[in-house]
């Protein structure tokens, strides 16, 4: 009997949705695991049900699909990304991967579970669709008690001569770093795969528990002296910093060639990758005790001064001539011995760099950054000393009393002889020192002034103070670390009671401004700055250079006690990210935005804080988030903050969450809270935002998020960088992005 069958139509549509089904249930390749055992082709693991559903619509729209690579997952455990918040794809080996979603815009790759016992960050998660497949999502995972790096001080030098003509010294900011006893022994520090010469100390860093950032996040600094790293490292080649602890490697991502990338994320996503570089210089000692400034510098013959009155003598010394070569050359290392120098170089100055600058490192002689920093104690010992300055001011209290000065106008526009290119003064870099400017101080005496023009200059784990009383010169446009330059790194620093004119409110914790030039790609992050008597917390503003300030990112900061804003977005900014930041009992507004500088849509990005107290001067017109200067007509992006009122007085009586008297501001998924129930409601302007208790775990001293808070997994993908909460743990860790500093 012949048998007969209805007849099937398979539409084309039909047709594609069967193909994403079968394409969702292809394989991940993967070559290797994170053991190095070899897997088979196909080794990898299937996605969701859901995932297929979604793969199989989303393909019916796009033309690219994404992917990159997956590392260090650990034998038999499993992570599950997702793309734009759904499509789910589970993988259980390393190798590369893809979504065959195709997509059609944009794509944003985040991580939806966890594995067991390990995190998984995800690099170059997130961009707009060209016409090319997307290959290069990174996927990095590590033990939950991984080491992590976060920076280092210095980037480059000698890998001999100093003390035992072991080279100079070297400190690595980071987290879990577990025993000082362990170090040596179980856990060990590399650079170019070779050993360092000896660990010296394991501490937390300047400030102890009241640099709240650093104590918050659990950092210490680990210092070694670098050694002859196997006497086989080429002058000017960059090589990898590694490390293990107790047998486990570092969490950090890498880069493309392997190396681990450092915490300090630029304002484009991007950070540089932790690696040293063999530079030659002399490394010279300074002991206000036992030195003298006719000594040769050496460990046994050391300086007495970081500088002499005139500036002709001591470590650092001034050229005679803007084109002579007989001050201190580019590539020294100063190291200071432990005591208080109470005392005036050039201008009444630790030091004025006046004709004094290093260059870029490359490995050849008279080349490199100027270095300062303190001696690291014995080796094996963890006693590490601290250099303590107390400069003076001049008897008419009108010029100098600050710490170290780079260049005035002139020489930001003079070439340095080294490598023929202006600013003279740049590429230096200051580590764990603390200043304490005179109380007489001039404008200029800031403990650190990067003047005009400190391009690729870095200040790391000091700590920085400028006392003042009322009859002293006025102190204006100032700060503990101000100026302006070009690639600046400004980290880890412990910034507090800063004096001034309460009636200017101008000297501030952190002041980026512009001169000759105006500062540019600079990185501020990590710095507590507390206890400011008349100023902003962290502020931009330029008033002199034809250039804008572009490119600022200000990220893991602890604000606390600004007389006047927290952080001061001021004029002639075009481009910045502020997020991840704590900011705490501001005298006016936790946040301002001024300054129609700003050349595109969301070029200014404000994301991630916790602004918990403001207008504590009970004026009653500040406000959480300030926009009173108007932005060209242009977007800011406002998101994924926490604005909270504590109780009691003066924030019973202070002014409303959001207040834009000028400018264009989108506000996107924000929380909003009134301890005092005066102000009941969200900022009208949020229409995703939500008004209620953010649930901290002990607000005023722990910002991170209880159990059932509803700002767990609701903020949305910020515009700009993120990878890191405030704890310095992966983010977002849930479905999604949490609102306010940390993610859980």
């Amino acid at each position: 009997m012949r048998m007969t069958f209805p007849r099937i139509v398979i539409s084309e549509i039909g047709l594609q949705l069967f193909a994403g089904l079968l394409a969702a249930t292809v394989l991940v390749t993967a070559s290797s695991t994170c053991d190095g055992s070899k897997r088979p082709e196909g080794g990898g693991s299937l996605t969701t049900v859901e995932g297929a559903r979604g793969q199989a619509v989303g393909g019916l729209a796009g033309t690219v699909t994404v992917g990159g690579k997956l590392s260090n997952l650990g034998v038999g455990k499993r992570v599950v990304l997702q793309n734009n918040g759904t499509n789910p794809l589970a993988l259980s080996a390393n190798g590369t991967y893809s979504f065959s979603v195709p997509v059609n815009t944009s794509y944003s790759i985040t991580v939806r579970t966890q594995p067991t016992a390990q995190t998984c960050i995800v690099m170059n998660g997130s961009g707009a669709v060209g016409t090319s497949n997307i290959t290069n999502i990174l996927v990095t995972c590590s033990n939950n008690d991984a080491p992590l790096m976060l920076f280092t001080d210095f980037i480059s030098g000698p890998t001999s001569g100093g003390e035992g003509g072991k080279g100079a010294y070297l400190s690595v900011i980071g987290k879990n770093f577990g025993n000082f006893s362990d170090w040596g022994s179980t856990s060990h520090l590399y650079i170019g795969g070779c050993e360092v010469a000896n660990y010296r100390f394991l501490q937390p860093l300047l400030g102890g528990t009241n640099s709240k950032a650093a104590n918050l996040m659990g950092l210490h600094v680990l210092g070694v002296q670098v050694g002859p790293l196997c006497g086989a490292a080429a002058n000017g080649t960059a090589l990898k910093i590694d490390m293990t602890v107790n047998g486990v490697r570092p969490s950090n991502a890498t880069d493309a060639s392997g190396n681990y990338v450092s915490l300090l994320t630029k304002y484009d996503g991007t950070a540089d990758s932790l690696t040293w570089m063999v530079q030659p210089g002399s490394i010279y000692f300074v002991d206000i005790v036992n030195g003298g400034d006719a000594n040769d510098g050496s460990f046994s013959h050391p300086y007495q001064h970081v500088q002499s009155s005139d500036g002709f003598s001591g470590a650092l010394r001034k050229a005679r001539g803007d084109t002579a070569k007989d001050g201190t050359p580019p590539g020294t290392y100063v190291v200071v011995r432990g005591g208080d120098y109470k005392y005036a170089g050039d201008g009444y100055f630790v030091a004025n760099l006046f004709r004094i600058g290093g260059t870029a490192p490359t490995g050849a002689r008279n080349r490199g950054p100027i270095c300062i920093t303190s001696y690291p104690g014995a080796a094996g010992a963890n006693l590490p000393e601290l250099a303590s300055f107390y400069p003076t001011a001049s008897t008419g209290h009108d010029a100098g009393g600050g710490g170290f000065i780079a260049n005035d106008n002139a020489r930001a526009t003079t070439a340095n002889p080294y490598d023929g290119s202006a600013p003279y003064a740049k590429w230096f870099a200051w580590s764990r020192i603390f200043i304490s400017s005179s109380q007489y101080g001039a404008r200029d005496a800031a403990p650190i002034n990067l003047d005009s023009s400190c391009d690729y200059c870095r200040v790391i784990n000091t700590e920085l103070t400028w006392p003042w009383k009322s009859n002293a010169a006025n102190i204006t446009n100032a700060a503990g670390i101000a100026g302006n330059g070009y690639h600046m790194v400004i980290a880890a620093n412990y910034i507090h009671d800063i004096g001034g004119v309460v009636a200017d409110n101008q000297n501030h914790g952190i002041y980026l401004d512009g001169s000759t030039h105006s500062a540019r790609d600079v990185v501020v992050a990590f710095n507590t700055i507390r206890n400011l008597t008349a100023g902003n917390g962290i502020q931009t503003y330029d008033s002199q250079s034809d250039e804008t300030l572009q490119k600022i990112s200000v990220h893991h900061n602890w604000v606390e006690n600004a007389n006047k804003h927290g952080l001061n977005q001021g004029n002639m900014t075009d481009s910045a990210v502020w997020y991840d930041n704590i900011v705490l009992y501001s005298g006016e507004a936790g946040i301002r935005i001024v300054g129609a500088a700003t050349t595109a849509n969301n070029n200014i990005r404000v994301y991630n804080n916790v602004i918990y107290g403001w207008d504590r001067l009970g004026n009653g017109r500040r406000y959480g988030y300030y926009d009173d200067g108007g932005t060209s007509g242009k977007t800011v992006d406002v998101r994924n903050n926490i604005f909270m009122l504590p109780f009691g007085s003066p924030y019973n009586h202070s002014g409303d969450f959001v207040a834009i008297d000028v400018g264009q501001d989108t506000f996107r998924n924000n929380q909003y809270y009134d301890a005092n129930g005066r102000h009941r409601s969200k900022a009208s302007e949020d229409a995703t935002g939500t008004y209620g208790d953010p649930k901290f775990a002990n607000a005023g001293t722990d910002f991170s998020l209880l159990n059932g808070s509803e700002c767990i997994n609701s903020g949305s993908a910020p515009l700009g960088p993120r990878p890191y909460g405030f704890s310095a743990n992966p983010a977002p860790q849930g479905t999604g992005h949490d609102r306010g500093a940390y993610d859980r």
